[in-house]
């Protein structure tokens, strides 16, 4: 359903020629010049120095923070409209652009991320591709928006991941990956040491980090049961350390004496469902908001609340006893 929508927006907007693409760029540029002269007056600053002093920021971020300094309405007017037409240009650029982001955008699908996440990350660097095109250099603009359009996907890929990666780790993990791909067969620390000129030691660090990488994750936000909007984490035993501290101290017993002595109806509740002291299996942080009507995060911290208290009660008591045993 969704290839059909995004395949009928791209069927909306014609491909242009390269001699169109070539004008339409040439504008572009013009406009970025003009828009530059117009806040580098705005400053009081030469046009070269602006241009050197801004030249890492987009056309947005100049417009943004540096046009809302201006106060005459002529020049407002002026870079307004220079403005329009800029972005006018450039949108026109990127629709007919979008067949290939499109197709670049399907090489690289894979399970991490859906096809329209891809899809709009592609656009991302296609819009960046167009803020740093020359079309006086002489080269291809698809060849150009092609390198920036897989970059921003591959990035938006690393990025998904459950395992943030250094980029310089990232980088020779996709030059192994490279090599094993072109020979056919995965390659040894010693092979891989040697194409690339680094240690052998280096090489097997690369080599266990990517195939530790390459494991299945599971994040423990994975609904395993839509019906009941049941998490893995709710399976699990979150066991905080007052408990463990309290399990140690004493039996279930005292413990259940504990409660019924010093908690509220509530909290009795609460942590009778949440320890299974009625006879009952423990109930997961979910299954007791369910039934009180607060979220799962609620429960955990009043289970955490009462623990705390439970424990300051037992550090006290057995105080307390240690005190009559050696004044008896």
């Amino acid at each position: 359903m969704l290839d059909l929508y995004i395949s009928k927006i791209i069927s909306m907007h014609e491909c242009l020629s390269k001699g169109e693409i070539y004008k339409i760029t040439k504008k572009i540029k013009n406009y970025k010049n003009e828009i530059n002269e117009v806040l580098s007056d705005v400053l009081g600053m030469p046009v070269k120095k602006f241009n050197k002093k801004y030249r890492r920021k987009t056309i947005e971020w100049k417009l943004s923070n540096i046009g809302r300094l201006i106060e005459d309405k002529k020049i407002y007017k002026k870079l307004a409209s220079i403005k329009a037409k800029y972005f006018r240009e450039r949108n026109k650029l990127i629709c007919s652009n979008l067949r290939l982001v499109w197709s670049i955008a399907l090489k690289h699908y894979n399970n991490n991320l859906e096809k329209a996440d891809y899809f709009g990350e592609g656009i991302k660097g296609l819009i960046c591709a167009i803020n740093h095109y020359d079309p006086d250099r002489g080269y291809c603009f698809s060849t150009y928006a092609t390198q920036w359009i897989n970059s921003a996907i591959k990035r938006a890929i690393d990025e998904s991941s459950l395992i943030k990666i250094p980029v310089n780790l990232l980088w020779k993990f996709r030059a192994y990956e490279d090599l094993c791909r072109k020979t056919g067969k995965k390659l040894s620390a010693r092979e891989f040491a040697k194409k690339k000129n680094i240690s052998i030691g280096e090489a097997k660090k690369v080599i266990t980090a990517h195939e530790n990488l390459m494991r299945s994750y599971v994040s423990l936000n994975t609904l395993i049961n839509e019906d009941e909007n049941m998490e893995l984490i709710d399976t699990l035993s979150d066991d905080s350390d007052y408990e463990k501290a309290i399990d140690k101290r004493i039996s279930r017993n005292t413990l259940n004496s504990l409660i019924e002595e010093y908690l509220s109806l509530r909290e009795k509740k609460i942590i009778k469902m949440r320890l299974g002291l009625d006879g009952e299996s423990p109930s997961t942080f979910q299954e007791i908001g369910n039934k009180f009507n607060f979220s799962r995060q609620r429960a955990k911290q009043l289970q955490e609340k009462v623990f705390k208290e439970l424990y300051k009660i037992i550090k006290k008591q057995d105080l307390i006893t240690n005190l009559e045993y050696l004044f008896s």
